[in-house]
């Protein structure tokens, strides 16, 4: 995963090294944190990152099923599970977030017992609602637009699916795999201009398309 905040710095979750690198706007590399573990300003598989208003730092941790909190100096401030209320306290496996307007953490994740879904948690780590069991999707990453839609990547399908800011699901950019213009390929990635435009990563077809 990748973001950046409101100053220009970009940050890059590495999940082999379980870890996020911070640079500036020239790529000066100024800040590394994590680093493999499961201990509290460790990451497990650091799959995806978020930005918050407040500067703080949400990392997605695969491994470890959480998202845990950092400041702009990599000092670890809180964390909390990826648990699935009503599913035994089973925790997801989180592959991705962001945050929307109202600073609400958007999860996407794998849950082996029940598919893949989305979680909505508040700043704090209480978990606020749950949305996206479509069946047979394989939901990967997920990004907000200034409006407060949810886009997530279902890379089984390739497919872009948009929900309104309350979960609820409006529709999908449902194509045919393929590579011409207007298909797309393994929809691993995706962001949002501020005017409105969608780019999709596409892995398998080393692209992006707008």
């Amino acid at each position: 995963g990748i973001c950046t905040d409101s100053l220009g710095h970009i940050f890059v979750a590495d999940s082999i090294n379980g870890r996020v690198d911070m640079f500036t706007s020239r790529g000066e590399f100024p800040i590394v944190f994590g680093g493999g573990g499961t201990s509290r300003g460790k990451l497990g598989s650091s799959s995806g990152v978020a930005v918050s208003a407040d500067n703080e730092i949400f990392v997605a941790e695969w491994s470890n099923q959480r998202v845990q909190v950092f400041n702009m100096n990599g000092d670890s401030l809180r964390l909390f599970k990826t648990v699935v209320p009503g599913e035994d306290g089973r925790a997801m496996y989180p592959t991705g977030l962001d945050i929307d307007k109202d600073g609400r953490i958007w999860v996407v994740g794998k849950k082996f017992f029940a598919g893949r879904a989305i979680l909505m948690f508040k700043p704090n780590g209480s978990f606020a609602g749950s949305f996206g069991k479509q069946e047979g999707a394989q939901l990967q990453y997920a990004t907000t637009d200034k409006d407060g839609n949810i886009l997530v990547t279902d890379i089984s399908r390739s497919r872009v699916h948009v929900y309104d800011h309350n979960g609820q699901y409006s529709f999908s950019f449902d194509t045919v795999r393929g590579t011409s213009r207007g298909k797309l390929g393994v929809a691993s990635g995706v962001a949002v201009s501020a005017d409105n435009e969608i780019f999709v990563a596409e892995w398998n077809n080393q692209r992006v398309q707008v």
